[in-house]
């Protein structure tokens, strides 16, 4: 003769526990808090301090003002003049005889076709008085010819230009010099 002894399955149902079992929970959740609440303030004051200096690094990162020099060299003053022709050139050569010294850059904004980027087209005396700090050179020479164009690597890349190509923008043809980059 043989006993078999068999194990009753628990109750899943809402008889299983319910208020008595949240009860436990609860009173063990206030023990750990009462004996642990100095760690967990800890922990919230870090997080409220590393949330408070992202926010005011980021504000300051975004609000910091460019430097004074950024957007004209060494020079003291900037004139932004519109137009072409022999009304620019007067333009131009009233601000000689008034300040004295000038360094002439043309300067244009295009969009890359196909996209929002934009890329600014200038035309600039590297050896200038006052807007040499601007420019940068990285490999190569300067543009030495009216035909000649100097680029960064990150336009090349977005207009998907090599070194030989054509490159037609604002109305001209220019050619990436083998020498340029």
């Amino acid at each position: 003769m043989s006993t078999m002894v068999r194990r009753r399955p628990a109750d899943t149902g809402k008889a299983s526990g319910g208020m008595a079992a949240r009860r436990a929970v609860i009173r063990w959740a206030w023990r750990l808090f009462r004996r642990e609440w100095r760690q967990q303030l800890l922990v919230v004051a870090l997080l409220t301090v590393a949330v408070a200096v992202t926010i005011v690094g980021s504000a300051a990162a975004i609000n910091i003002p460019p430097p004074g020099n950024s957007g004209f060299g060494t020079a003291a003053d900037k004139a932004t003049l519109t137009g072409t022709g022999p009304h620019l050139a007067a333009q131009i050569a009233s601000l000689e005889h008034r300040f004295g010294r000038v360094d002439v850059i043309e300067n244009q904004t295009q969009q890359v076709p196909g996209s929002i980027s934009v890329y600014q087209l200038r035309a600039q005396n590297p050896t200038g008085p006052f807007g040499g700090p601007m420019l940068s050179l990285i490999s190569g020479h300067y543009p030495s010819a009216a035909g000649q164009v100097a680029i960064t690597p990150g336009v090349a890349s977005e207009l998907n230009l090599k070194i030989g190509q054509v490159w037609r923008a604002a109305g001209a043809a220019r050619r990436l010099d083998p020498r340029t980059r």
